[in-house]
C-alpha cells in the first residue's frame, strides 16, 4: 500500500487494485476509484481509512468532528433504513439464528433502541411527548457522531425505573428524577452497541459513528461496576453478579413450620384453596430439587413427566399449547431444552403420585388458577407467593437472594458431591462449549445424549438439612 495525505493505493497478490481519496480536512471519503468485482474490499478499507484519519484529527483539534461519509457518486447507498426498520430487520434475524427469542427481542433489546431513536431523533429543544413515540424515527444515514455524542451525554443522565414508561423518552427526560444505575446504563448501551455494529457491517452507518460508543463502554471496568452493586446491596452481602445460594439455615426456614403454614393457607373457595396449596407446596421443593428456573416450573404439564432409562424425568420441552388462551410454553434458551431426572426425595413426598392425580383428573396443566403474561408466562403468582414467604421468614434479599438462589444452592451442591462440570451445565440448561459434546453428543433421534442413570446416581447424594412433610398430610 502506498499512500499520500489524501489517496491511498491498495494492491494484492491478485494484482488487484482500488485507489480512495479522503478530505484530510475532515475524514470524508470523496472519491474511489475501483472495479466492480472490488467494491465490497474498496468500502471496507475505506471505512478503516476513515476511522484512522477522523481519530489523528481528533487528537489533533481536541474537538470531536462530524465524520458522516459524503457518498461518491454511485459508491455508497442514496437512501438507508430508518432506525426502526433497521432493528426490525436486525431481530428477524437474530431470531432466525436462535440468538433471540422472541421475549429477548421484546423486552431485552428492543425497549433500549427505542429509547436511543427517540433520543437522537429529536434535538434537545423538540417535542417533548406532543407526538406518540412511534412516529419519531430517524434515516441511519443522518446518524452522525455529533447526534452520537449529544445521545451519550443526554442518557447517563436517564431517569431510573422507567421499562414501563408510555411518553416521549424527551419527555422523560425533562421530569428528571434519579438517574439509572452504571449497571443499566452500560447494558443498554451494550444492546444498542450490537445493534449498531450490525448497522455498519451492512453499510447503513459510519463505523467512527458506532467506535464512539464503543469507548464509552470500554469504560464499563469490573471496579467501576462492582462499586456500583456495592450501594445496593443489603448489609452483609458481598458485592458481584450473580444470585446467592441459600445457606442451610435459609433452608430450614424457608421449609420448616412456616412453610406449612405458608401452604395451608386456606382463604377462598376450596378449589381455589387447594390449587394454591399445590403451588406454594411444589414449586419451591421442584426449584431446589432441579434447580429449574421459576417461568419453567410454572408452565409444567403431566406430559413432560417421562420415564427415560427407567429413570422418572421431567422433560424441559417448548412447544405444548392452551389454544383457546392463545398460549403455548417456552424455553429461555436452545440449552434448556433438557430431560432432568427426579430427585428420589421429591418422589418420598409425593411428586409423581401427585402428577398421576392430574393425569387420572383429565388435567394437562399441573397447576391450577395462574395467570399467562406474555413477559413471565406463568411465573406471576408463584413468585409473588415466594416472594411474601421468604420475606416472612427473613430469608429474602433485593435481586440476590429469590427463587432464582435455588439454581445456585443445587449448582453448588452438586459441585461438591461432585459431579462433573458439563453435566451440571446440561442438568441446569446452560451451554456446554465444549467441542467434543457440540460435535459428537447427538442421539440418532436429534436429541442431546445424557447420562441419565449417572446424574441420578450422583443426584441421590444431594441431601438437604429440611423435613417438608409429604402432600397427602398438608
Amino acid at each position: 500500500m502506498s499512500t499520500d495525505d489524501t489517496r491511498y493505493l491498495f494492491e494484492d497478490a491478485a494484482l488487484r487494485s482500488f485507489t480512495l481519496k479522503l478530505d484530510p480536512g475532515t475524514g470524508r471519503l470523496v472519491e474511489i476509484e475501483a472495479k466492480p468485482e472490488e467494491w465490497d474490499d474498496a468500502l471496507k478499507a475505506a471505512r478503516e481509512l476513515q476511522a484512522a484519519m477522523l481519530a489523528h484529527i481528533d487528537a489533533r483539534t481536541a474537538t470531536p468532528r462530524d465524520g458522516r461519509m459524503v457518498e461518491a457518486a454511485g459508491s455508497l447507498p442514496k437512501t438507508t433504513p430508518s432506525i426502526a426498520e433497521a432493528f426490525e430487520r436486525y431481530a428477524k434475524e437474530q431470531i432466525s439464528l436462535s440468538a433471540w427469542s422472541e421475549n429477548t427481542r421484546k423486552y431485552t433489546h428492543e425497549p433500549s433502541i427505542v429509547l436511543f431513536r427517540e433520543l437522537v431523533s429529536e434535538p434537545p429543544d423538540g417535542p417533548t411527548g406532543g407526538e406518540p413515540a412511534s412516529a419519531t424515527d430517524l434515516q441511519l444515514s443522518e446518524l452522525t457522531r455529533t447526534r452520537m455524542s449529544a445521545f451519550l451525554e443526554e442518557f447517563r443522565s436517564f431517569p431510573a425505573r422507567q421499562g414501563q414508561r408510555r411518553e416521549h423518552a424527551r419527555a422523560t427526560l425533562a421530569g428528571g428524577g434519579t438517574p439509572q444505575s452504571l449497571a443499566n446504563y452500560f447494558n443498554r448501551l451494550s444492546h444498542i452497541n450490537q445493534f449498531l455494529k450490525y448497522c455498519v457491517e451492512k453499510s447503513w452507518v459510519a463505523a467512527d459513528v458506532q467506535t464512539d460508543i464503543q469507548l464509552v463502554l470500554n469504560k464499563d471496568t469490573k471496579r467501576v461496576r462492582q462499586a456500583d452493586a456495592k450501594k445496593r446491596l443489603a448489609p452483609g452481602v458481598l458485592p458481584g453478579n450473580g444470585y446467592v445460594s441459600f445457606n442451610p439455615s435459609d433452608l430450614r426456614a424457608l421449609f420448616g413450620p412456616k412453610f406449612v403454614e405458608h401452604v395451608r393457607c386456606n382463604a377462598g373457595k376450596p378449589e381455589e384453596v387447594r390449587a394454591r396449596q399445590s403451588r406454594r407446596y411444589w414449586i419451591p421443593l421442584i426449584g431446589l430439587y432441579t434447580g429449574m428456573r421459576l417461568a419453567e416450573i410454572s408452565q409444567l404439564q403431566t406430559a413432560d413427566f417421562v420415564t427415560i432409562e427407567g429413570v422418572a424425568c421431567i422433560d424441559v420441552a417448548p412447544g405444548r399449547t392452551e389454544e383457546e388462551l392463545g398460549i403455548t410454553t417456552r424455553i429461555k434458551t436452545v440449552a434448556s431444552l433438557r430431560a432432568i431426572p427426579i430427585h428420589p426425595r421429591l418422589v418420598e413426598l409425593g411428586l409423581l403420585d401427585y402428577v398421576a392425580d392430574r393425569r387420572d383428573a383429565g388435567k394437562a396443566w399441573l397447576w391450577e388458577g395462574l395467570l399467562w403474561r406474555d413477559k413471565e408466562g406463568f411465573g406471576k403468582y408463584p413468585g409473588r407467593d415466594f416472594h411474601e414467604h421468604a420475606v416472612a421468614v427473613g430469608v429474602h434479599v433485593h435481586r440476590r437472594k429469590v427463587f432464582h438462589s435455588f439454581r445456585s444452592t443445587i449448582h453448588q451442591a452438586l459441585v461438591r458431591i461432585p459431579m462433573e462440570g458439563h453435566l451440571i451445565d446440561q442438568f441446569l440448561g446452560h451451554d456446554v462449549e465444549i467441542m467434543r459434546l457440540t460435535n459428537y453428543n447427538r442421539t440418532d433421534d436429534g436429541g442431546k445424549a445424557f447420562p441419565h442413570l449417572h446424574v441420578l446416581d450422583v443426584l441421590t447424594k444431594v441431601q438437604f438439612d429440611i423435613d417438608p412433610p409429604p402432600w397427602k398430610t398438608v
